[in-house]
C-alpha cells in the first residue's frame, strides 16, 4: 500500500491531535521542549521582518535535542530524499517547525499545544520499543560506527520483518567484507616492502 504525502500528513496531524493527554509519557533527562513564552505578558514588539534572521534570532527556540531528532526523523519519514529532491530535514523543515511553535503569537501557541504532545508521544513510544546499547572493540571509529549501524539494522529486522525492504534499499544490511590484510614474510606490512638498495 502506497500513500501520497498529503494523506500521510493528514494522518500524522490527526494522530497528534488525538493524543494530547499522552504528553506525560515522555521522559528525557534534559527538557524535551522549553516553554519560552510562558512568563511573557503578550508578545511585545514584532521582529523586523525585512532582516534576515538565523534560527533562534527573533525569539528563543523551544525544541530540545531529543525533540529536534524526533522531528527530523518524522520529517524525513514523510518527505524522504529521492532522485529529484532532498529530504525535509536537510532543507530546514525542523528549524521552521521550531521557529513556528516558539513564536509568542496566539495562533502559533495553539499549534504548539497540538504539535508538542504528538512529538512527545512518538518519543515515548520509540523509547518503549527500542533501547540500543552497543559495545565495540577494535578497528577505527569509522569501522566501529559501521558495525553498530549494521547491528542495529539486523536487530530491527528481528523486531519487525516488514522493515527489511526499506533497510535493504538503503544498503544497511550489506556487511562490509573488507578486512585488514595479513602481514607477509619479508615485508614490513601486508604490501610495504623495505627500501631497495642496489648494493
Amino acid at each position: 500500500m502506497s500513500l501520497d504525502r498529503r494523506t500521510t500528513l493528514k494522518w500524522m496531524f490527526a494522530a497528534a491531535a488525538a493524543v494530547p493527554s499522552l504528553s506525560a509519557l515522555a521522559y528525557t533527562p534534559e527538557p524535551f521542549a522549553r516553554d519560552v513564552a510562558k512568563d511573557q505578558p503578550g508578545y511585545g514588539t514584532d521582529p523586523d521582518l525585512v532582516k534576515e534572521w538565523q534560527p533562534g534570532g527573533p525569539w528563543p527556540l523551544t525544541l530540545g535535542v531529543a525533540a529536534r531528532l524526533t522531528t527530523a526523523a518524522l520529517c524525513d519519514l514523510i518527505i524522504p530524499a529521492d532522485d529529484h529532491s532532498p529530504s525535509a530535514s536537510s532543507v530546514g523543515v525542523v528549524e521552521f517547525i521550531d521557529e513556528w511553535i516558539s513564536a509568542p503569537y496566539p495562533q502559533q501557541r495553539a499549534d504548539r499545544e497540538v504539535i508538542l504532545p504528538g512529538l512527545q508521544w512518538i518519543e515515548a513510544e520509540s523509547q518503549k520499543r527500542f533501547n540500543v546499547s552497543a559495545m565495540v572493540d577494535g578497528g577505527g571509529m569509522s569501522g566501529q560506527a559501521g558495525a553498530v549501524q549494521h547491528g542495529i539494522a539486523r536487530a530491527l529486522i528481528v523486531a519487525d520483518l516488514a522493515m527489511r525492504p526499506v533497510l535493504k534499499k538503503h544498503g544497511l544490511l550489506t556487511r562490509d567484507p573488507r578486512m585488514k590484510e595479513r602481514k607477509k614474510p619479508g615485508l614490513k606490512r601486508a604490501r610495504k616492502a623495505p627500501q631497495y638498495t642496489k648494493r
